[in-house]
């Protein structure tokens, strides 16, 4: 993510070119959902204000694109985004699995969007850029959790057909 750094950045274009992996990083990644009307992220912060930038940071700079792209001006996002601060293990498990599977909970059964979510990352069909870092989590059932996550993926497919 170019703009998951310390460093202030200005555009997509010069984040893009100056893009340092080893860069500090505002949050450490650990899933995502990205819908075409609305995303969800677990995030941890590595800073105090560094979950606020970090959204400030990716709103701001979409919102440039999306501009362009479709000729319009004006805000995109609809007032503050909303933060919870995840308490339990089991608080986790429930956001984690949500998170992975909210195309699931929108009716999104198009194979193009389920590769803008970490479930894929998480059952290792393939590799995410946007993941900071492979981390273990101290969860009960964290490989039947991705299992679970297969299988739902794999019957609700098999239930379109």
């Amino acid at each position: 993510m170019y703009f998951n750094t310390v460093k202030p950045t200005i555009s997509y274009r010069l984040a893009k070119s100056s893009h340092d992996k080893n860069a500090k990083k505002l949050v450490n990644i650990i899933a995502y959902s990205l819908l075409p009307n609305h995303y969800h992220l677990i995030v941890e912060p590595l800073s105090d204000k560094g979950l606020s930038e970090f959204i400030k940071r990716i709103s701001g700079s979409y919102t440039s694109y999306f501009n362009e792209k479709n000729d319009r001006s004006g805000v995109l996002f609809q007032g503050r985004y909303k933060k919870v601060h995840v308490a339990t293990d089991e608080q986790f498990q429930y956001l984690f699995a949500y998170v992975n599977e909210n195309h699931y909970v929108h009716n999104i059964n198009t194979q193009r969007e389920l590769y803008h979510s970490s479930s894929v990352h998480y059952q290792n069909v393939g590799k995410s850029k946007i993941i900071n870092e492979v981390r273990t989590y101290n969860f009960p059932e964290g490989k039947q959790l991705a299992e679970y996550i297969y299988e739902r993926r794999s019957s609700y497919k098999d239930s379109l057909e």
